[in-house]
């Protein structure tokens, strides 16, 4: 009787410690975020437009001892194994990034011996967790019971040996016992509402101890009654990693053509919708007997607007990027130079083809000695001809000079 009154108490504290752990430190995540957990060593490869994720780690617990035949008592039971602990960060990371996941096995119960040590749980760029960013130490396995006395249960995974903003330690696996009571320890339970440790035997039990519980949960150790051979202690249970992220707000592009069957315009990347940011390859191609003239958009930056394959930087909206076309029927040629002392520096000089009605930007700069006089030529849409800087409305073919003085 008195065994189940242990047990049912052990089954309530670890209830009670459980809720009272998750109310001290809630589990990882956010609304709107996105998870991914391991319970088995992998890769993570960071979405696309990530810029950060919060890693949460778990060790693997340790295994129960084992117990062998103690001639001066009626049984002897093994210690449990230490809980894991638990460690938590904000990393920086870069969209692309590949980072190794590894989940730390628990340990081994081993017939009449010491358990086995929980391994690390950690996130880094390799698989050496010395080189890990955040890093879950294992519990330590219990001591076995093969000469009596109370053999101390393994410690639970320590904060020193972990890695992280956060870290907190195992618990304890409980000590084994023989004389009066001749028990074996519970396993600690991992840190931070992980896994319940694998309990203890009561009374005249002859067996190998119970496993830890996942995550991160030590295992129970063995129980020998009497003369009854050895046993193992509980395995330990496995680790567990979580990672969280908040995904990139994605954007719409649409590629447009004006006129309509003058041209095609296509995003090369091809994976619409983008995060904000995301640096897309685009390209126009005239129709026959037609040109490109430039690219347009509302929002965004064109790596060069008046070339035909360029770059586009997507805003954080939905945009439509229009390749513009001139044909004989819809543009105008405009034949841009300059007399000596200075040049034209927007758009530059050289033959241009425009949309009718496009309102073209001209700068002309003057070199060292020289100032600026007027333009000349088709000057009749020009804003201010004696302005350095103005605009020209293209309506027809034009000749246009800036003329400098000395």
């Amino acid at each position: 009787m008195k065994g189940k009154f242990r047990a049912i108490w052990r089954v309530s504290f670890a209830l009670v410690l459980a809720l009272s752990v998750g109310l001290v430190m809630a589990p990882l995540g956010e609304v709107g975020a996105d998870t991914q957990e391991f319970t088995t060593s992998s890769t993570f490869i960071v979405p696309a437009g990530v810029s950060q994720i919060t890693v949460g780690a778990r060790g693997g617990g340790g295994a129960g001892g084992g117990s062998n035949n103690y001639t001066d008592c009626k049984g002897a039971g093994g210690a449990g194994g230490g809980g894991g602990a638990y460690a938590s960060s904000t990393l920086s990371v870069t969209p692309g990034q590949t980072l190794q996941v590894v989940v730390g096995a628990g340990g081994t119960g081993v017939s009449g011996a010491d358990g086995t040590a929980g391994g690390p749980s950690f996130v880094g760029p390799n698989t050496n967790p010395a080189s890990a960013f955040v890093r879950a130490a294992g519990g330590s396995g219990g001591t076995a019971n093969t000469a009596g006395g109370q053999p101390p249960g393994g410690a639970g995974g320590t904060i020193a040996a972990s890695v992280g903003d956060t870290r907190l330690a195992g618990t304890n696996g409980g000590n084994g016992d023989s004389g009066g009571l001749c028990w074996s320890g519970d396993g600690g339970a991992g840190a931070n509402g992980g896994g319940s440790g694998g309990l203890g035997f009561d009374g005249a039990e002859n067996k190998n101890g119970y496993p830890g519980n996942a995550p991160g949960g030590g295992g129970g150790g063995g129980r020998t009654s009497g003369m009854g051979g050895a046993h193992a202690g509980g395995a330990g249970a496995a680790g567990k990693v979580v990672i969280t992220w908040v995904p990139s707000v994605m954007y719409y592009l649409t590629m447009a053509v004006d006129p309509p069957g003058y041209g095609t315009a296509t995003d090369l990347t091809g994976t619409s919708p983008y995060a904000a940011g995301t640096v897309v390859s685009i390209s126009a191609v005239a129709a026959a007997g037609y040109e490109f003239v430039n690219w347009t958009a509302p929002a965004g930056t064109f790596g060069n607007a008046t070339a035909a394959a360029t770059t586009f930087t997507m805003p954080a909206q939905n945009v439509t990027v229009t390749a513009h076309f001139c044909g004989p029927d819809i543009c105008y040629k405009c034949t841009i130079s300059s007399t000596a002392g200075g040049s034209v520096t927007k758009p530059g000089e050289g033959i241009f083809s425009y949309p009718k009605g496009t309102v073209v930007k001209l700068v002309a700069s003057p070199v060292a000695g020289y100032t600026f006089g007027n333009w000349s030529g088709h000057v009749a849409t020009i804003a201010d001809v004696h302005n350095a800087s103005t605009t020209i409305t293209i309506e027809g073919f034009y000749f246009i000079t800036a003329n400098f003085k000395g």
